[in-house]
């Protein structure tokens, strides 16, 4: 990322997951390298809780939002797949 004056850091933390933060940044981390140069993700696991950082000048706020928002709703549909895949493998 390249420094400026300002700049908007949103950082998501989803308490409990466990092993499934860890499924869910192994799942994020190829999208990280066709991010922008101006763009910064991150994502971690501490302590069982995962951990996302999206980082950006100001003037990027927009893009930002949408970000946040893409890793969301890819964040919810990995998490209820996750959920249906534990459930069926517990029902066999």
């Amino acid at each position: 990322m390249t420094p400026s004056l300002a700049c908007i850091k949103v950082v998501v933390r989803v308490k409990g997951l466990g092993e499934k933060a860890q499924a869910v940044v192994e799942a994020l981390k190829p999208d990280d390298k066709t991010a922008p140069t101006w763009l910064r993700v991150v994502e971690r696991v501490e302590d069982g809780d995962l951990v996302l950082e999206v980082e950006a000048p100001l003037e990027k706020l927009g893009s930002v939002r949408n970000t946040v928002n893409e890793i969301l709703e890819f964040l919810y549909a990995a998490l209820k797949t996750i959920e249906v895949v534990s459930e069926s493998g517990k029902k066999q």
